[in-house]
């Protein structure tokens, strides 16, 4: 497992995010969206995040009802919603739970209630020695 947080949203308050173009509200940083001490603000919402090995694998509805992992390349999303509390990663071909985003990822959540959207491919996957699968996530 990767957790490496108490997976409270209050662990990511040094995240600093850009002011949202709608409406202006910024999240974390200061009230520029920077950091303040005249550091520049990296919009962490537009990273783009490779290689991220997905936890529950084993556990999700992709698994349990095909017993094999998703090809490379395989298509995916981030659900807009999370699922047991936590952020979720769909196959976009039968539209399962593939997975859930290590908690040090749970910053993305604030930048989906931002108007945000993730997807990405599968970048790999095995069946040895325990089933499990990577993915990359681009903002979109």
């Amino acid at each position: 497992m990767e957790s490496d947080s108490t997976g409270h949203l209050s662990d990511y308050s040094h995240i600093k995010l850009r002011p949202n173009p709608r409406d202006g509200t910024t999240s974390g940083g200061g009230e520029d969206g920077g950091g303040g001490d005249g550091e520049e603000a990296i919009d962490q919402c537009l990273l783009v995040n490779e290689n991220i090995t997905l936890e529950e694998f084993e556990r999700c509805p992709f698994w349990k009802k095909s017993k094999i992992v998703p090809p490379k390349g395989s298509t995916i999303h981030v659900n807009p919603t999370v699922i047991n509390g936590r952020l979720g990663v769909i196959e976009d071909g039968g539209g399962e739970l593939l997975g859930y985003l290590p908690t040090r990822f749970n910053f993305l959540r604030l930048c989906i209630e931002q108007g945000g959207s993730y997807a990405g491919e599968v970048s790999g996957s095995t069946t040895t020695p325990v089933p499990s699968v990577r993915v990359s996530l681009s903002s979109q």
